[in-house]
């Protein structure tokens, strides 16, 4: 069967919420049920402004407090072990994350324990990659929210959102009671960052338009986890470990590394079905000495191939942490995920397989540049095209230089110290409060 593990901590992948959507009557009464409740605990949020922050003293969390991954574990980890005069804490929902932090003597809690509740009302900053609710949005007033995003701005999100056939499009564009109705049933929706981290001039004005924020609070920084794709050596951790090792026995035993990671869709009757014949492209795999990867988008609403049983392809589960693994791979496939962005790092060729490019558009995934201007690598549009494009080795020096191109307009650091210059803007904008 397709592992859909961590599927739930998305509802889309920007973390905002979808007023077209179209739910159940039930759905619909728990939903305005939950926000009568959030009614409740506004004065919880208030109240948490009033309690003196600490700012030697920062929480973490992930997708919505289910998952262990991104630029805000990789940041964490740094400031746990390189930066003694913060305390670095992870907040989440699940015991198992708790448990298997502790265990390699890092600081965890739940997220409505008594001192995990405790140490989100002294934190000085929330440092989170899809919203508030990564922690707690009722927890943070007073504290310097440090949203350090999960892409890169490649298709328009929040107030970008042009295109009305966008689930996401009313969030910004509806009338004036339905915003109201919003603030405060989702408050997290409308929420501004006081600071966001970027990788370049050219995605700092896209983050700032998107948000709504001042362009002085966002910082050409890099991400934290594209740390692991440039430094020297790398040794994972526990919890990235299995993963990670399975690949790099393939690597040892001289086969190439391929990943497929394909975006998610919004709409599931719409989407088309992944057009590959997964049986000859396993046996193209093995032929050619090549192990691939798969992880389906955690967000993805379309019915889903089942190639866990295939012996040249491992399928990696929703919530496992992309950065290890890509920076074993040697070639990678995608379609509009903005995933390639990183791997830009490593200069490595990239294939676009983009088989529903047209419906994926009609959907309301409008983009801030013509795909074909972006896409340093073959553009394929059904199987054999791919097929013949993997045999190949997708163009890699034919595509070098636009490589390189892109890379330059999107990255301005290009060393493993993300992680640092995110830590020195957070601190610093703490020292200047």
């Amino acid at each position: 069967m397709v592992e859909r593990s961590g599927r739930r901590a998305l509802a889309s992948d920007t973390g905002e919420n979808d007023l077209n959507s179209q739910p159940s009557s039930g759905q619909l009464a728990l939903r305005a049920a939950r926000r009568v409740y959030r009614l409740l605990l506004y004065p919880i949020y208030f109240l948490s402004g009033l309690v003196p922050r600490d700012p030697h003293r920062w929480v973490f969390g992930a997708r919505n407090g289910l998952l262990f991954e991104g630029n805000s574990k990789w940041l964490y980890l740094y400031v746990a072990r390189f930066e003694a005069d913060v305390q670095a804490v992870w907040i989440t929902r699940r015991k198992e994350i708790v448990e298997m932090l502790r265990k390699q003597g890092l600081t965890a809690y739940l997220r409505y324990s008594p001192r995990g509740i405790w140490e989100q009302l002294r934190a000085g900053a929330f440092v989170v990659i899809l919203n508030s609710p990564d922690i707690n949005y009722w927890t943070k007033r007073g504290a310097l929210f440090a949203n350090i995003q999960h892409g890169t701005p490649f298709k328009r999100f929040g107030r970008d959102v042009r295109d009305a056939a966008n689930p996401l499009f009313k969030n910004h564009n509806a009338n004036a009671l339905q915003r109201l109705a919003m603030k405060v049933g989702v408050p997290s929706t409308y929420e501004y960052s006081d600071f966001v981290a970027s990788t370049s001039p050219e995605t700092s004005e896209r983050w700032s338009s998107a948000l709504g924020i001042p362009r002085h609070r966002v910082a050409e920084t890099g991400n934290p986890r594209n740390d692991v794709l440039v430094a020297e050596a790398y040794a994972p951790d526990d919890w990235d470990r299995s993963w990670f090792e399975l690949l790099n026995a393939h690597k040892r035993a001289g086969k190439k590394v391929i990943s497929y990671l394909p975006t998610f869709r919004h709409a599931a009757g719409t989407a088309r079905e992944v057009p590959i014949d997964w049986t000859r492209l396993n046996k193209f795999f093995a032929a050619q000495q090549i192990h691939a990867w798969i992880r389906w988008h955690p967000g993805d609403k379309r019915p889903l191939p089942e190639v866990g049983h295939l012996d040249a392809i491992s399928l990696i589960p929703g919530e496992i942490d992309l950065a290890p693994l890509l920076r074993l791979t040697d070639l990678l496939i995608t379609d509009y995920s903005s995933a390639y962005f990183d791997f830009l790092l490593l200069d490595r060729p990239i294939v676009f397989y983009a088989y529903d490019k047209q419906d994926y558009l009609a959907e309301g995934n409008t983009l801030y540049e013509n795909y074909e201007d972006v896409t340093p690598g073959p553009i394929v549009t059904d199987f054999e095209q791919l097929l013949e494009v993997l045999k190949r080795e997708g163009d890699a020096n034919v595509y070098a230089e636009a490589r390189a191109e892109l890379r330059q307009r999107t990255h301005d650091n290009l060393d493993a110290g993300a992680s640092r210059r995110v830590y020195e803007s957070i601190r610093d904008r703490l020292n200047a409060s």
